[in-house]
């Protein structure tokens, strides 16, 4: 699902360190929004959003968990940028 974007090989390399880290995934997740913070308001994040949208529909749809984490990742992405917007 990532072949041909340029970052492929550094969000593998990620998936796996963490995985093999067994790092929780509520430190994980604010790592990721942290991470999108300090790099600032991205067109890119729509096609993560879109990516980790088909990821979670692949494995037998999208569960009540996954869609919530995928909501709450739009929704704070959002609401760090409006605030900066606003300074």
């Amino acid at each position: 699902m990532l072949e041909g974007y340029s970052w492929a090989e550094n969000i593998q390399w990620s998936f796996d360190y963490e995985q093999n880290k067994g790092h929780n995934i509520e430190a994980l997740y604010r790592k990721v929004i942290n991470t999108c913070h300090d790099c600032g308001p991205s067109s890119i994040y729509f096609e993560f959003i879109e990516t980790i949208t088909q990821i979670a529909e692949a494995s037998h749809g999208i569960d009540k968990s996954e869609n919530e984490i995928i909501a709450c990742f739009s929704t704070d992405l959002l609401a760090r940028f409006k605030r900066d917007l606003a300074l």
